[in-house]
């Protein structure tokens, strides 16, 4: 039974010294990953429309408010961007069109999350400018 107990405590007290600087390295790694949490970011964008030359737009909303949630890295990879919406209305006839404002349209880098859009549906309506013809 000795033998067993010397045998064990060999095992233990060899090179000790690295056992102990391995197992502080461990935690310090693994309470640097733990500690990262997911934040929440809410943000106003500007909306950006492309309209064909001979068209306008009569109310359309400037801006939408967004609220994200993804990790610190993401969040600033985010926030270094411009901050604009393209809502491309190009080959669409005169009258009345509802543009939904989806993840595609934000262009958001990856692990981002969004949690709500403020409006999500933008109700938009195009009208061919007076004075101008559309065979132009």
């Amino acid at each position: 039974m000795e033998k067993k107990f010397r045998t064990l405590q060999s095992l233990i007290l060899k090179n000790f010294g690295f056992k102990v600087v391995s197992f502080i390295a461990a935690l310090a790694l693994w309470s640097g990953f733990v500690g990262r949490g997911e934040y929440i970011l809410d943000v106003e964008i500007g909306i950006n429309y492309l309209v064909p030359s001979n068209y306008s737009l009569r109310s359309s909303p400037n801006f939408v408010k967004i609220t994200l949630k993804g990790p610190e890295m993401a969040m600033k990879k985010f926030s270094r961007k411009s901050r604009t919406v393209d809502v491309n209305l190009t080959g669409k006839t005169p009258g009345h069109h509802q543009v939904t404002v989806t993840r595609e349209l934000l262009d958001l880098p990856p692990g981002m999350q969004v949690l709500s859009v403020r409006p999500e549906v933008l109700n938009l309506e195009m009208f061919l400018t007076e004075g101008e013809s559309r065979d132009q």
